[in-house]
């Protein structure tokens, strides 16, 4: 058993992984006496502290749901978890499914240990990370479970296998060759588009669907979109598509130790030890696919016979920036590359959005009332979508703030070269939704217009509160562990909180606005008044957030940097 155990775990590793969880706890106590970060520490013990006030005031106030709506809504929110996952992967470009640091690059890849025990190694932060994740929803769900052991058993089952599946997908699309790779990702594009042009066409041909896109954004005709998206689960299709998760909701839900229980339990197991066995086959056949395609790549540049004079030009076109403006064009210019390197993505990240923000130019609005549907569209989805898809600031640059740090570039010029890129394109899907509303709607062009240069503080303001977080605690992307899953729960609730004060400002902005102007004796001109007051306080909040960057970045010390 033993012998078992350390051919998939090396001791040493293991032992890398219990310094490191050490390491990472004495950081955060630590925390406390360092000037610099006692202010994040404060904070994250805030949103700590709300967000335990918010599980507790859920798990008091509210009554237990229904077991058999359980029955269907926990795998079918593994199921989504995981499409999400093998959609974010198919449209990609391959990449190593491990990812690895510079000094786990140095250190552990070259380490005298076999490629099935680095693997053993990197699993093991999924572990851990379903493991709190488990713990988490076993405690908000403790008014819904008979065992609370069996939840929290089974929803660890359930995230561990959801996790298996995603490293699975890496895996096996990072083996494919490119005309597999277009294959798998017309497979993926076209089953989501077809299934969302479905629902989307039976639920526009409804006898009731033009009172439903005229409710308040749209959000009956949502509803019954998310409903008619829910009934598939009773085809034939859904079910041996949910079949997989069913064993870890009984697993879930059960009332004591029974047969049923029992058997629930073990096909989680055997689905779980499965998934991990058919990783660590993947991998292997990923590896070796990949090295093939290596060598074929090899082969033809050697093969190729380009002329010294083409090689020049070549390397002058990589490195040609059409405008630098004092350094702040060229870091635009990268991350703008950059977009167009992971271009599908980007424009399936995008193409949903716009959808969506286009609907409600099917209802019998009046200009203005349809203008507002698709402004407050525009900044709900621009708040919640494009940040976790446009991340070309940065959040990219993690492993270069030493060379960003080392040019001579101001750090406000840098901050907004980094901020440029995901704020244009932000704005360009802005622009491109305004356009069509004005092409195809009822929305008077000039309306747009200013409803656009509204939006581009608010916009500024999305990517600087993203980048502010970020660089109080900079961190890996893609990368799995406890730290990982806490930060993104208190981040998740800082912006919540964020969110919230932001709309009792506008509303609060509103109400005193129409006053204003009715005690002026001007009624007609609070529109006007509050639009450029919402306008300049959005253009306050987010100099603020980027000059907080700045100052972030002026006092990193780059060497110092824990990712």
């Amino acid at each position: 058993m033993d012998f078992a155990i350390n051919k998939i775990c090396h001791p040493a590793t293991m032992a890398l992984l219990r310094n490191q969880f050490s390491a990472k706890l004495a950081g955060i106590v630590n925390a406390f006496g360092n000037p610099r970060r006692k202010v994040l520490a404060v904070v994250a013990v805030v949103m700590g502290f709300i967000w335990l006030s918010q599980a507790i005031a859920s798990i008091m106030l509210r009554e237990s749901a229904d077991p058999e709506r359980l029955k269907l809504w926990i795998p079918l929110g593994l199921f989504v978890y995981s499409i999400w996952h093998v959609i974010k992967i198919s449209l990609r470009k391959p990449v190593e499914p491990f990812e690895w640091t510079p000094a786990e690059q140095e250190l552990v890849c070259a380490a005298p240990i076999t490629r099935t025990q680095l693997i053993g190694y990197r699993m093991a932060s999924i572990v851990s990370s379903a493991a709190v994740k488990a713990i988490c929803f076993s405690v908000v769900m403790i008014p819904d479970l008979s065992v609370w052991v069996f939840g929290l058993l089974g929803m660890f089952l359930g995230l561990l296998m959801v996790d298996l599946i995603r490293v699975a997908f890496e895996l096996f699309f990072h083996g494919l060759s490119k005309r597999g790779m277009a294959v798998g990702r017309c497979i993926v594009v076209g089953g989501i588009v077809g299934v969302l042009g479905w629902a989307l066409a039976t639920s526009l041909l409804g006898s009731d669907s033009s009172n439903e896109i005229a409710s308040p954004g749209a959000l009956i005709f949502f509803q019954g979109l998310i409903g008619k998206l829910i009934g598939l689960t009773e085809t034939t299709v859904g079910v041996l598509f949910l079949l997989p998760f069913k064993p870890a909701a009984e697993f879930i839900l059960s009332d004591g130790i029974s047969s049923s229980m029992l058997l629930a339990s073990g096909l989680s197991i055997l689905l779980v030890g499965s998934l991990s066995m058919g990783v660590f086959l993947l991998d292997r056949w990923a590896t070796k696919r990949r090295l093939v395609f290596e060598k074929k790549a090899f082969a033809r540049s050697l093969n190729r016979r380009a002329s010294v004079s083409q090689k020049k030009r070549a390397a002058r076109r990589l490195v040609s920036v059409p405008w630098k403006m004092g350094g702040f064009g060229t870091l635009a210019w990268r991350q703008l590359l950059g977009a167009y390197h992971y271009r599908m993505t980007v424009l399936v990240s995008l193409g949903i959005p716009t959808g969506l923000c286009c609907i409600p130019l099917l209802a019998d609005h009046n200009p203005l009332m349809m203008l507002m549907n698709i402004v407050a569209g525009l900044v709900f989805y621009s708040f919640l979508l494009l940040p976790s898809a446009l991340i070309l600031d940065f959040r990219r640059d993690v492993d270069r703030f030493s060379v960003l740090k080392s040019l001579p570039i101001h750090p406000f010029v840098v901050t907004i070269g980094q901020l440029a890129a995901p704020v244009l394109i932000c704005s360009a899907f802005q622009w491109v939704v305004l356009t069509i509303a004005v092409c195809i709607g009822p929305v008077i062009a000039w309306q747009a217009i200013i409803a656009a240069v509204l939006l581009l503080p608010i916009n500024t303001l999305i990517f600087s509160i993203e980048n502010f977080a970020f660089m109080l605690s900079p961190y890996r992307r893609n990368r799995e562990g406890i730290d990982v899953f806490l930060r993104t729960i208190l981040t998740f609730t800082g912006k919540g909180i964020l969110f919230a004060l932001g709309l009792a400002c506008t509303l609060g902005w509103a109400f005193a606005s129409r006053g204003l102007c009715q005690w002026l004796e001007f009624p007609s001109a609070a529109g006007a008044v509050f639009g450029i007051g919402a306008w300049t306080m959005a253009c306050l909040v987010a100099a603020a957030f980027v000059f907080g960057i700045v100052r972030l970045y002026d006092r990193m010390d780059a060497s110092e940097v824990v990712v």
